[in-house]
């Protein structure tokens, strides 16, 4: 069986385990619960949470209770919805409009002692490893120059490197340039000599650092299935309260006629 066809198979199997032991432990715990006040042992929590109600909720409470955990879900969705858009535009060629891409290699994020002439030249920007960077579009062939950072295709794979050196038009190849690449961390330079026609984008030496952890995650499989497990949990406990909320108020019902009775009689 193919690897990833066995870890999507592997994920999926996790994903739904997860699913079906949360929803089991979920109903178990509100089935207790609504038990528990119909029998009336909650009895004296539904009427302490009756008078908090009368008072004028706080604003804090509908920060914690409302807004946060809506934020937090709309900002997970949003975080994910932003790194798959990342993952379509950052390997195609970039044009008027900037993207982002995510270095996942370290193979820009320092310098290799053999790599002498970026310390005499002072090159210091260095990429590191899950750096969020913007890119930007090409320029023409003959305004690229050395230590220029670009990225490039060879053999279906984005590589970001940097030009070290420009072989201008010879009688190995007249008709255009060749331009040697190599990462700053890397001893040797890259393998075969990139043309233009390869290159997609340019850094623009813009990048934050960190981000990209987060969003890559999101891309994988794992992130989508901890998505769906935050959205799910978020779209059901609301629910789940509005459920316990009604059982409390008629169990409350019942409870104030008694006990007003009993005070009428004394």
């Amino acid at each position: 069986m193919n690897f990833d066809i066995y870890v999507l198979i592997l994920c999926i199997f996790v994903f739904v385990s997860l699913v079906a032991v949360f929803s089991f432990m979920l109903t178990s715990m509100i089935k207790m619960q609504l038990r528990a006040i119909r029998l009336g042992i909650e009895d004296e929590q539904i009427k302490a949470d009756a008078e908090k109600r009368k008072e004028k909720r706080s604003r804090w409470s509908i920060f914690f209770g409302s807004v946060l955990p809506a934020f937090f879900c709309i900002l997970l969705v949003g975080l994910f919805v932003f790194s798959t858009i990342i993952a379509v535009t950052e390997d195609g060629r970039v044009g008027k409009l900037p993207v982002l891409k995510v270095v996942v290699s370290p193979s820009m994020s320092t310098i290799s002692e053999k790599n002498t002439h970026l310390i005499r030249d002072n090159v210091t920007n260095q990429i590191d490893t899950f750096d969020l960077v913007v890119l930007k579009e090409l320029p023409r062939e003959e305004d690229l120059k050395v230590y220029d950072i670009v990225v490039y295709e060879v053999d279906g794979n984005m590589i970001i490197h940097r030009i070290v050196d420009i072989e201008e038009p010879n009688k190995s190849h007249p008709n255009e340039r060749y331009f040697v690449l190599q990462g700053d961390a890397n001893d040797l330079r890259d393998r075969f000599p990139v043309r233009y026609s390869q290159m997609k984008s340019i850094y623009s030496g813009i990048k934050i650092p960190f981000v990209g952890s987060f969003i890559y995650f999101m891309r994988t499989f794992a992130g989508g299935l901890c998505m769906l497990l935050t959205v799910f949990a978020m779209g059901v406990l609301p629910f789940i309260e509005k459920k316990l909320s009604k059982v409390s108020e008629e169990r409350l019902a019942k409870i104030l006629p008694k006990e007003e009775t009993a005070e009428t009689d004394e």
